[in-house]
């Protein structure tokens, strides 16, 4: 029987995988194949892009361009 998984509990495992883990492949506990997989990579690269973008910001304004 497949366990049905909160889509919050993966949410909130793949945030804190994308703040430990460079790869997705290192990071996902879930089959790649499975809708649990599938969501905790959206969540994943969606970290990773928001985290992307922070660093961008403030390179940006520690170099004095606005």
């Amino acid at each position: 029987m497949n366990e049905v998984i909160p889509i919050a509990r993966i949410e909130r495992e793949a945030r804190q995988a994308a703040h430990q883990f460079a790869s997705l492949e290192l990071a996902c506990p879930y089959p790649f194949n499975s809708d649990a997989g599938h969501a905790f990579a959206s969540y994943f690269h969606g970290e990773r892009l928001r985290m992307q973008q922070a660093r961008a910001e403030v390179s940006g304004s520690a170099s004095g361009v606005a």
